[in-house]
């Protein structure tokens, strides 16, 4: 990643796209790296939209989707997400659309599909939802919270930022209609990807310049264009997995997808083997209480911070507030959140 950033500063420092050969490989060296990163999550380049961050993707995306909504129109977000995946969908409130909250259950310390079924109305439009907890680590079933979502009539936006690390992506296989995650969490640059179907991509309006038309994608999602140097990096991601690759399955003829669902198998299979022990550790506590579902081998895997409370008395403990990143009051009733938090997580 680092010699494809550094060859491109070297040799292609000038604007891509053009007739001569320094311009020419620029854009070549841009276009691998969006390639790769397409067939990395199993969708078409033009699916992808490269931005500075997770945050930054999803802020434009709200708001190249804002004429879609009409006031009282609903939005679900979750009280378990990272802020990138709930702030920006909060502000919705802005234009009529009533924001609900499907919040974490008491017992679980989790979301839960039943709960988010009974929120779903016909004016639900759009559910956001974690993929992987940044707060407890937990593994949400997206194919399932998708196809019931979608049902309803309704659309999702997925965030995979804290997933992306610890299992192979497939936007096909889960049939979500927006996904965003970050590629220094795979061992890339800082930049932001944001997955949308094609037909969602060319329905959303145009975020950048005037002369961007409706039919120009990614490039009308990527505000002012992306960031000529790091954009060469992404193609290095594949590099340093192809190496892993190599390293463990030596003679393998397998294409890019089956080569990262091998190294990611061999992931899967250490964190199980790190979070194993350290939930038999725990669970061996007396004041220590790990919810139902954090138990679950599935649950545990993917990140080492669960949640878990610490007191004297656990037979009657209850999530405490830090072990849920800061909830204050979790419930499993449908709420709507009022406009004056609409731009806060």
């Amino acid at each position: 990643m680092i010699d494809r950033i550094t060859r491109h500063l070297v040799h292609n420092r000038v604007q891509p796209g053009t007739a001569y050969p320094a311009s020419a490989e620029a854009a070549e060296h841009h276009a691998l790296s969006h390639r790769l990163v397409a067939e990395m999550i199993d969708a078409s380049p033009d699916e992808v939209v490269f931005g500075p961050s997770t945050t930054v993707n999803m802020f434009v995306l709200s708001h190249a989707l804002r004429p879609w909504f009409a006031p009282g129109d609903e939005v679900i977000v979750t009280n378990l997400d990272h802020e990138a995946n709930s702030g920006a969908w909060r502000r919705l409130a802005e234009i009529g659309v009533v924001v609900v909250e499907w919040r974490v259950d008491t017992a679980s310390c989790d979301l839960e599909i039943a709960d988010l079924e009974a929120l779903l109305t016909e004016r639900t439009r759009l559910v956001c939802f974690t993929h992987c907890s940044n707060v407890n680590g937990s593994i949400q079933d997206v194919a399932a919270i998708t196809k019931l979502v979608h049902d309803a009539g309704a659309l999702v936006c997925v965030d995979a930022v804290a997933y992306a690390p610890h299992r192979r992506l497939d936007v096909k296989a889960t049939d979500v209609d927006f996904y965003a995650f970050s590629l220094y969490k795979l061992y890339g640059p800082h930049i932001g990807v944001l997955y949308g179907k094609r037909e969602h991509l060319l329905a959303a309006h145009s975020q950048n310049h005037y002369f961007y038309a409706e039919d120009q994608i990614p490039g009308k999602l990527t505000l002012g264009g992306y960031n000529h140097d790091i954009t060469c990096g992404p193609a290095g991601i594949v590099d340093y997995f192809d190496a892993v690759h190599a390293h463990h399955f030596p003679g393998s003829n397998a294409d890019l997808r089956e080569r990262l669902g091998e190294v990611f198998g061999l992931v899967a299979a250490h964190e199980e083997t790190l979070a194993t022990r350290l939930v038999d550790y725990l669970v061996s506590k007396p004041n220590v209480r790990i919810p139902s579902t954090a138990a679950r081998p599935t649950k545990i895997s993917a990140m080492p911070a669960k949640a878990l409370t610490l007191g004297r008395s656990p037979r009657n403990a209850t999530p405490s507030a830090s072990a849920l990143g800061g909830i204050r009051k979790v419930t499993s009733s449908r709420l709507v959140a009022p406009a004056a938090a609409s731009t806060r997580k």
